[in-house]
């Protein structure tokens, strides 16, 4: 019976999390509006929640009917729904509740005694959708698990930093008396920062100490400051580094391990707790002396890039990422009848895999707790009786609270028996053995008691008592420190030491140690202390368990309903037990994460533009809140005043989230890339964009880009924007673009700009100097540190290509547009912020696409292929760009081999093998095969309607016959080796070279180049033939050929797709006479370079132009 003037938490043990929970349920079952002036605090009794419903109920009566109820908030990521005014009974309060919710703003200070085996229940901050529905085919729902479960492993990733940053000036407080905190305090100041003292506000902290105690009082007074300070964060360190000398795997005595293990977990905590501090672990190389490792520590805190764990040696800088691991195969059993200890195997989860173990086969079962199995069965209700009597004798309220706590080691005693019962009952043969785990002595002596008792040598240990006290750190002392850490550290290391070398051993671990956790920092160093060890032990296993479903904290007080609406999917125990006997059974070591959705209690993302990564199965999300104050940049990419993210910002966001799919990968490119919808910060309000990648197998990850919103409804609506199929460290590179013929067309960065809307951080094109009917070539430099440091996908590489194309556009057809889709994307090198960029861009014969190469000094660096844009309407007419005299370059290449000739006529062959070698005249055929298949595509004549000839000077010439309409084209072509080039061109005067890069001698080199053509070939054999092949597309283009110096054509730039050049001399001369402007381009092939040369409007002299028009008559003669 319950008193109506009971108070809800004092005297029936309701805590705050379920009067929450339970008046949202009241509120929704009676379909009451949200009242957002409703208290908790006001409410504290059973008389007076129900007085509140009834004068809601009657209110509604007398109002007529109630409108829809409106859906509750989301719960706020920083806790739970507390009792601001602190009220009831602290020594009665036993927190059932997610341990993030200690941190927030109330007065509860009371601790939560996990039983023996619990694992530790994480929180969350993010909400995330409802559940899919299970895969039945899927090997997590095979096992009776959700879908979304998988086994992850950490693994080193060799990432290099991409932040830069200094000491000097930080005021720094160093950890530690011992020689390796010296040395850090010797490069702090060396580096030009500052020694902090204990009682200053330091803005960063290194741990350089060997005991976890001395972190806990340096970290616990900073706490207590910061809450005594009006903000509530004054004194919270901008960054706290544990540095740790362990390995990986740690080597040394397992006592380091746990050591520093245990000032791991702590510190990955803190950056739980102290949202505004980038706390990380630092692990150097033991093999460094102290001021090496001193220097490295140094670096890591001038600079974080996001990594919360970093491992350093001499040559190497690895973080750690999680790698999905397959489930090992079921129902495997243990030979032998093996004796296994078990810590806390009377009751939750390591009971439940006791039992699992006894259904497997014969098993010795030793089971370590605090708790004994009771000797007979519980009768509740005569308990129940006996302890409201005796509540009642000592002249007390016997309220339902009291009554509970009473009663609640009798229930624990009851759970023990029955448990032991039923692991009887599969077959095991079981023994209790009372412990205090936290007494190194008395672990080793009870194990000891094992053996004699029960027979033998010990198999194997599965450690799962643990103790924890959600509580913010400034409310911890060391007292509660030692009761959370010790036995699950102490206790842990006390068995793994105390076994036998051929022993197998199982910690079972948290999420809350791998990932680090608010008011956790006891219970996160314990289980990252027993990581480590069980890191350094062979055949030793450290499970971070998720929060589990059937047993311990997860399933009091409304946890479970509290957790899944976080985002937390709880582990079934069964099936969970059955899956940890089944990784001993495989022989798994190391450390492993067995969960599902997490919510953001994942790892930190260190890719600059992502805030939150969530693992759900195989899949990545990925979220970022998109906002002017943070993303400067975003300004520069304003279209009428509004703020758009640019296309190539959103492809770098799938891309890193498709490279969190498999950690280790690299992007190596995208396929089908949409831009569906533009995302605009309207008004420059915020955007939330969600990113999902998805694996399809063989290093393809599907992708979308989507905006959230929460509508007036409080449904949140997501809107695909962008979606596109990443490629991860393999993709098909597309042969470069063939080479073309531009005219100089002088469109520098102010013009470009001009035109388009780009501010600096997205202005990439220093010049567009060569432009064709289907081409244009571009300079380019860009500065990805506009941006972020650590880009995967050189986005602004791609904006450069993207500008480009866009650039071809408005010169050719004056219109502008903005980027549609890509086909395919290949990234072939990185490149460096400043590194002169060549982007080529070709139209495709349709009209429709574009392909773009963007190349280096040192060749491709990215290659685009089926680039569509959408026109946005005309550029205004004092914006557009005039053609060239003699209108925009057209050019048709073709190639051919001497080998299969058809298109030239019988008199045409005869007189190519009157005379020469075969070589010779294969290479001919081969050149005039090229010719005629060059002028037929750009001209539609047939092939035997025009021949081609050779004027005196060997220039090739075009002798058109009656059936031949239009503008004769110019002609240039190379052959070599068989093979023959041409190119048939309108527009301009052309000269085409190819040769074969071959090692120069220093005398060809000082004979035809000049001094700075030499310093900009260097011993580079590419470099010296690219130059050489320039001076003879020049001179054909001239029409003289080789009848000019070629040391008058100096080559005054070279890159790899364009070339500039001062002609001296006769050659100048000459080309004054011809008239136009001069473009020069290069093409690279694996074994050959090949330059194109063109005089965009230039003619020939009239007397060369007569004996071309006489040698065409005689020919029709």
């Amino acid at each position: 019976e319950i008193d109506p003037d009971y108070e809800l938490e004092a005297d029936l043990g309701i805590d705050t999390v379920k009067q929450a929970e339970v008046f949202a349920e009241v509120r929704e079952r009676h379909g009451l509006e949200r009242d957002d002036d409703f208290n908790l605090a006001d409410y504290r009794t059973v008389r007076a929640l129900a007085g509140w419903l009834a004068a809601r109920i009657a209110e509604r009566a007398t109002a007529g009917p109630a409108p829809a109820a409106t859906p509750d908030p989301a719960i706020p990521g920083t806790g739970t729904p507390s009792d601001p005014a602190g009220g009831g009974d602290d020594d009665a309060r036993k927190e059932a509740r997610a341990p993030e919710a200690a941190t927030a703003a109330t007065e509860e200070t009371g601790w939560v005694p996990v039983a023996d085996d619990e694992t530790a229940v994480v929180s969350v901050t993010a909400a995330i959708g409802a559940p899919a529905g299970d895969d039945p085919g899927s090997p997590a729902a095979r096992r009776g698990l959700p879908d979304s479960f998988r086994i992850r492993r950490p693994v080193l990733v060799e990432r290099e930093p991409w932040a830069h940053g200094s000491l000097r000036g930080r005021l720094i407080r160093v950890l530690g008396e011992g020689a390796q905190a010296a040395a850090v305090r010797d490069e702090i100041l060396a580096r030009g920062g500052r020694l902090a003292e204990p009682d200053e506000r330091a803005d960063a902290v290194v741990d350089a100490s060997d005991d976890v105690l001395v972190a806990f009082a340096a970290a616990r007074d900073i706490a207590r400051r910061a809450e005594d300070s009006p903000a509530g964060e004054g004194g919270i360190p901008a960054d706290w580094l544990c540095l740790t000398r362990l390995g990986s795997p740690p080597r040394g005595p397992l006592t380091d391990a746990c050591r520093g293990g245990s000032r791991a977990g702590l510190a990955k905590a803190l950056g739980r707790e102290w949202p505004g501090c980038d706390a990380r672990v630092v692990d150097i190389d033991p093999a460094l002396d102290d001021s090496a490792a001193a220097a490295l520590v140094c670096g890591e805190l001038a600079a974080g890039d996001g990594a919360v764990e970093i491992f350093r040696t001499a040559s190497a800088r690895s973080t750690v990422e999680l790698a999905t691991e397959a489930f090992p195969e079921p129902g495997a059993s243990l030979p032998d009848c093996p004796l296994v200890v078990l810590t806390g195997g009377t009751r939750g989860i390591t009971a439940q895999v006791a039992l699992a173990l006894a259904r497997r086969g014969p098993v010795r079962l030793a089971l370590l707790a605090r708790t004994p199995p009771g000797e007979a069965p519980l009768d509740e209700d005569s308990a129940k009786a006996r302890i409201r009597a005796a509540i009642e004798a000592d002249g007390e309220r016997a309220t339902p609270a009291r009554i509970n706590a009473r009663l609640a080691p009798l229930r624990r005693a009851e759970e023990a028996r029955r448990n032991v019962a039923a692991m009887r009952a599969a077959g095991a043969e079981v023994g209790f053995f009372e412990v205090d785990l936290a007494d190194p002595d008395e672990v080793r002596r009870v194990l000891d008691e094992v053996r004699r008792t029960m027979g033998g040598s010990i198999d194997g240990c599965i450690h799962g008592a643990g103790v924890e006290e959600s509580r913010p750190l400034a409310r911890k002392d060391e007292a509660a420190f030692h009761r959370v850490h010790d036995g699950k550290a102490l206790g842990g290391l006390a068995l793994v030491e105390a076994l036998e070398d051929e022993a197998w051993f199982v910690s079972m671990g948290s999420v809350a140690g791998r990932f680090g956790n608010a008011g956790q920092v006891d219970y996160a160093a314990a289980n990252e202390a027993m990581a480590r060890v069980c890191a350094a032990r062979p055949r030793s296993l450290h499970v971070c368990w998720t929060a589990w479903a059937d047993v311990g904290m997860a399933v009091r007080g409304g946890m479970e309903r509290l957790l899944t609406d976080r985002g937390v999917e709880l582990l079934p125990a069964g099936p969970g037990a059955e899956l940890l006997v089944d990784m001993v059974a495989a022989g798994m070591e190391g450390e492993v994460v067995v969960a599902g959705r997490l919510g953001d209690m994942t790892m930190r993302p260190t890719h600059a533009l992502l805030d939150a990564l969530e693992l759900d199965g195989d899949r990545v999300i990925a979220r970022r809140r998109l906002s002017v104050e943070h993303d400067a940049w975003i300004e520069d990419h304003s279209i009428d005043g509004t703020p758009v993210l640019p296309g190539v910002i959103g492809l770098e966001l799938m891309a890193a989230a498709a490279v969190a799919t498999r950690p280790g990968s690299r992007y190596a490119g995208a396929r089908r890339v949409f831009f569906d919808k533009p995302v605009k910060l309207h008004r420059g309000e915020p955007v939330d964009i969600v990113v999902q990648a998805e694996p399809l197998g063989e290093g393809v990850v599907s992708c979308t880009l989507s905006t959230e919103r929460t509508l007036r409804t409080g449904r949140r609506q997501e809107v695909e924007a962008f979606r596109a199929e990443v490629l991860l460290d393999e993709a098909p590179t597309p042969d470069p673009l063939p080479p073309a013929f531009f005219a100089e067309q002088g469109i520098n960065r102010g013009a470009i700009y001009k035109r388009f809307f780009h501010g600096e951080s997205f202005q990439v094109l220093r010049d567009a100097s060569a432009v064709a009917s289907r081409n244009l070539l571009a300079d380019a430099m860009v500065e990805h540190a506009f941006i972020a440091g650590g880009l995967v996908s050189l986005p602004l590489v791609l904006e450069a290509a993207f500008q480009a194309a866009g650039l071809h556009r408005m010169a050719l057809r004056g219109v502008m547009a903005l980027p549609a889709g890509i086909d395919a994307v290949v990234m072939i090198r990185a490149v460096g912020d400043g590194e002169p960029l060549n982007v080529m861009v070709h139209e495709r014969d349709d009209g429709d696409a574009y392909d773009i190469d963007v190349d280096g000094p040192d060749g491709a660096v990215l290659r685009v292929r089926g680039f569509r844009m959408v026109e946005t309407g005309p550029l205004p007419e004092g914006d557009r760009f005039p053609p060239p005299e003699g209108g925009w370059p057209r050019t048709v290449f073709a190639r051919a081999t001497g080998d299969r000739v058809r298109k030239l006529t019988p008199a045409e062959r005869a007189s190519i093998d009157a005379r020469g070698t075969d070589k010779r005249r294969r290479d001919r055929r081969a050149g005039r095969e090229a010719a005629k298949l060059a002028v037929e595509a750009l001209t539609g004549w047939a092939c035997r309607n025009f021949v081609v000839d050779n004027l005196p000077g060997g220039r090739p010439v075009i002798v058109p016959g009656p059936g031949c309409r239009g503008p004769v084209p110019e002609l240039t072509l190379t052959h070599t080796d068989g093979e023959g080039r041409a190119a048939a061109v309108h527009g301009g005067l052309p000269g085409l070279d190819r040769e074969r890069i071959e090692p120069r001698s220093r005398s060809f080199v000082s004979t035809w180049l000049t001094l700075g053509e030499a310093r900009l070939a260097g011993d580079d054999p590419r470099r010296i033939t690219a130059i050489w092949t320039v001076k003879e597309a020049v001179l054909k283009a001239l029409g003289r050929g080789m009848a000019l110096d070629p040391r008058q054509v100096e080559v005054t730039s070279l890159g790899w797709r364009r070339a500039r050049v001062r002609l001296h001399g006769d050659a100048a001369d000459r080309a004054a006479t011809l008239g136009g402007r001069l473009a020069v381009s290069l093409y690279h092939e694996a074994d050959a370079v090949v330059a194109t040369a063109l005089l965009a409007g230039g003619r020939w002299p009239a007397d060369e132009a007569r004996s071309h028009e006489e040698r065409g008559n005689r020919a029709e003669g």
